[in-house]
């Protein structure tokens, strides 16, 4: 019951009684509607709406961005001075070398890169 009355006392709040003039002396004041749009013309009525609407060519819509494609797929390689070959795969050449290079690093103190191929 409270909401409710809330509810209605807010609406009247907003969009409430609104008086445009308040004695006789502000009422002769006010010119009719029918007067006022004579005295713009058309040019007081339009609005942006009807401007846009006479166009005679649509407004193009913008180029939609480019689907980012994944990088081609690396594979890197590493290697320790036994021989030993280690190699990670991975779309970034930095974080696939160090992949391959920690790989690496597990089995031996020593390690060497030994670059990265795409395919």
């Amino acid at each position: 019951m409270k909401g409710l009355i809330v509810a209605i006392v807010c609406t009247i709040a907003f969009t409430g009684q609104v008086s445009f003039a308040n004695s006789e002396a502000e009422w002769e004041d006010l010119i009719p509607a029918d007067q006022l749009a004579e005295e713009l013309g058309q040019e007081g009525i339009t609005t942006e709406r009807d401007e846009g609407a006479n166009r005679l060519y649509p407004i193009p819509m913008p180029f939609p961005r480019p689907y980012p494609y994944p990088a081609p797929l690396l594979r890197c390689f590493a290697s320790n001075l036994q021989g030993q070959m280690f190699h990670a795969h991975g779309y970034d050449v930095y974080l696939t070398q160090r992949l391959a290079l920690n790989r690496c690093y597990r089995q031996s103190r020593v390690c060497i890169s030994r670059g990265c191929r795409y395919y």
